[in-house]
């Protein structure tokens, strides 16, 4: 079962309006989701980089290259 576009429209104005402390946390919480999504690409072109033998870099450095974005990615996505 494929997931559709209109899977994803919950409006969240109401629960916005209910609980107006969180509404911060809803605008600016995405920019850290979109930060580690960014990072993940950064460390994904440093695996492709060395796996082309274009610069040298221990497997390990790579592994934390691409693990440490994602662990940041869910931590901020709160999974």
């Amino acid at each position: 079962m494929a997931l559709l576009p209109r899977d994803f429209l919950e409006p969240s104005g109401r629960g916005l309006a209910d609980y107006r402390d969180r509404s911060h946390l809803w605008g600016y919480g995405h920019y850290g989701i979109f930060a580690a999504l960014a990072a993940v690409g950064a460390g994904l072109e440093v695996a492709v980089e060395q796996t082309g033998h274009h610069i040298e870099v221990s497997a390990v450095a790579v592994a934390y290259a691409v693990a440490v974005p994602m662990g940041a990615r869910g931590l901020s996505a709160g999974c």
